[in-house]
């Protein structure tokens, strides 16, 4: 028999502290994950953050929610949920568990569910299920700026993770070559500056610009996603080994900054990850025109901290490295799905819609 188990806030927080859940053969979500759903600043008391399913009160798959809010016109807004990391035990897949989790989510939350970067084999089920519309597709492009086979290919092929050693020093050898071609770019690039918290003004400059976004995170919850990351900088051990997504890597940072024009006014403001040699954008907020001086900023950053690529979706910046001349040894298109049940789609009324990179868990990850 079937069941399913649902936490909200504080059923959550106390389960992670509790001794079943260090008994657990896998994890459903990781230690500091769900404190960061618990102080996420959209959570109510009454929002279930996590689905569990049992067979026979044996835990065999899992479903998380990231609780949002989304502004269906003007300033009237609903709240929501993105479905995030669904999880079978594989003794237990074709029993449509999954679907049964995607169901109870779908009530839980009132038919307002959403997602975006979600397996294929999920996506049929999404599609399968007839609740579903798509929200609509980003297109984007990932920049390949210096070798990176050890992280690229052992995912890809088990044989690869058996000569992971040779592949680090083939990338290491290969870049010492690839990386003189970056003497001869500028370096005077100084138009920025860290952001250790978000203050009064680029509170302002972020409400500002952010009145085409279905989303529209407000400043404090900016600050919630750079304090609460999902992935931590650390080694592997025996919990995270549990827990079927990333929770720890070899590094992961959340990067704010802003950049000022010649008279030192704000033009824009930017949240980067930088994980493992990965590089993202999160969020952009930008005045109109800066989007050149925002692309010299990347490229400044690229080089200065040795990124190994470069993930991008927003629509004023893709356009600029889709071109030949850029710091990209190989260039990609990219592109994001995004999901809406059909009843939240429904009452959504505005011609509004810009997604930021960073909306759902994507900044998270």
């Amino acid at each position: 028999m079937i069941t399913i188990r649902t936490f909200n806030r504080a059923q959550l927080e106390k389960f992670v502290n509790s001794q079943e859940y260090a008994g657990l053969d896998f994890l459903p979500i990781s230690r500091h994950r769900a404190m960061s759903q618990v102080r996420n600043p959209r959570v109510l008391d009454h929002h279930i953050l996590l689905f569990m399913a049992y067979e026979n009160d044996v835990p065999v798959a899992y479903l998380g929610a990231l609780p949002d809010r989304i502004f269906l016109t003007g300033d009237n807004s609903t709240e929501c949920a993105w479905m995030s990391c669904i999880w079978v035990h594989e003794q237990y897949r074709g029993k449509q568990l999954a679907q049964k989790l995607v169901e109870s989510c779908y009530m839980a939350w009132d038919k307002h569910l959403l997602g975006t970067e979600f397996a294929e084999s999920s996506g049929r089920l999404f599609d399968k299920m007839g609740i579903f519309d798509d929200l609509g597709n980003k297109e984007g492009v990932k920049l390949y700026i210096r070798s990176d086979l050890y992280n690229i290919l052992p995912p890809r092929k088990p044989v690869f993770k058996h000569i992971r050693g040779f592949l680090k020093v083939f990338d290491w050898l290969t870049n010492l070559l690839f990386d003189l071609r970056f003497l001869f770019i500028k370096k005077d690039f100084q138009n920025f500056k860290h952001m250790s918290s978000i203050d009064g003004e680029v509170r302002d400059f972020i409400m500002r610009h952010q009145e085409n976004e279905l989303f529209r995170r407000s400043p404090d919850d900016l600050q919630w996603i750079i304090d609460n990351p999902w992935v931590i900088a650390g080694k592997e051990d025996d919990m995270s080994r549990k827990y079927h997504f990333s929770s720890v890597d070899a590094s992961f940072d959340f990067l704010p900054y802003t950049l000022h024009d010649s008279n030192r006014n704000i033009v824009a403001f930017l949240i980067f990850t930088k994980r493992n040699g990965v590089l993202k954008l999160p969020y952009c907020y930008m005045s109109e025109g800066a989007a050149g001086l925002v692309r010299r900023c990347i490229e400044h950053f690229a080089i200065r901290w040795r990124i190994n690529s470069f993930i991008c979706f927003h629509p004023s910046l893709v356009p600029m490295f889709r071109g030949k001349r850029n710091i990209a040894l190989l260039t990609r298109p990219f592109r994001r799905r995004y999901i809406i049940s059909r009843v939240l789609k429904d009452k959504i009324h505005t011609e509004r819609t810009f997604v930021q990179d960073g909306d759902a868990d994507t900044a998270f990850t």
